[in-house]
């Protein structure tokens, strides 16, 4: 129970990697709030957290909307009494109706690198202020490498998830000596729905295993994200902050 009496904010936390980290937050004593704009999914992340004997809210919030998003720390310092722990971990593609390549780029830079700012920007001052505080931010081995793609949504990802990256070192720079660790996880590909149509059609794993050459020979599993998170949030990564952690099957090391 590593995270006893700490509070975490886990925004799109109602499924994949963000779900995945409110269950090892809970699962390691953490209050947690779950935020998100899947009313119906985030619900039913904090019923299963409270069924398990875990204390959990949720939140309704937009990634892409500072407003939203510091509606969301309060319902975490008002129900729980302070925040720690801050995650960013959204996904997405831009709706049929975005508009051109020039609206399309700016949904992706705003869901995946704005949002984790204004993110960062509305929990820090909360965190600071409780101590002890860690902020993590889901970026993607996208965001360690370019990607051959040529459509807008392909390449505004990795553009994104560089700067997440970039955001994550700044602002351990900036808050570490206010007692805050920043750190990003950089995952490979993991069997989530943002994905999915990819490892529903590997049924027999060539794809991962001899398209993506993936050593391990296997997707990823988002609690194995999770499990890295709750890591970084607890007192054993005292000393790890500004870090880039690669979790990828050891794909990134061709």
């Amino acid at each position: 129970m590593r995270l006893t009496g700490r509070v975490a904010l886990v925004i799109g936390g109602s499924a994949g990697i963000g779900r995945a980290c409110v269950d090892a937050f809970a699962a390691d004593g953490a209050s947690v709030v779950v935020a998100d704009v899947n009313d119906e999914g985030g619900e039913q992340a904090v019923a299963d957290v409270t069924a398990a004997g875990g204390k959990a809210a949720f939140a309704h919030t937009t990634i892409m909307e500072e407003e939203s998003v510091g509606e969301s720390v309060r319902v975490a310092v008002d129900t729980f009494g302070g925040l720690n722990i801050l995650v960013t971990s959204v996904a997405g593609r831009p709706p049929a109706d975005v508009g051109g390549r020039a609206e399309a780029w700016k949904y992706m830079v705003d869901m995946f690198q704005t949002g984790p700012y204004y993110a960062s920007r509305q929990a820090l001052p909360a965190i600071v202020e409780s101590g002890n505080g860690s902020v993590i931010h889901v970026a993607s081995i996208a965001g360690i490498r370019g990607m051959a793609a040529g459509d807008v949504d392909a390449t505004a990802y990795p553009t994104s998830k560089h700067g997440v990256i970039g955001l994550t070192k700044t602002l351990a720079l900036q808050y570490g000596p206010k007692g805050v660790r920043v750190n990003a996880i950089c995952p490979g590909y993991v069997k989530t729905q943002l994905n999915q149509h990819l490892h529903e059609a590997d049924t027999d794993g060539s794809f991962v295993r001899d398209t993506l050459r993936v050593p391990l020979e296997r997707w990823g599993r988002p609690e194995e994200i999770g499990t890295v998170a709750a890591f970084l949030a607890s007192d054993e990564a005292s000393f790890i902050s500004g870090q880039a952690i690669v979790v990828d099957g050891g794909m990134t090391a061709r």
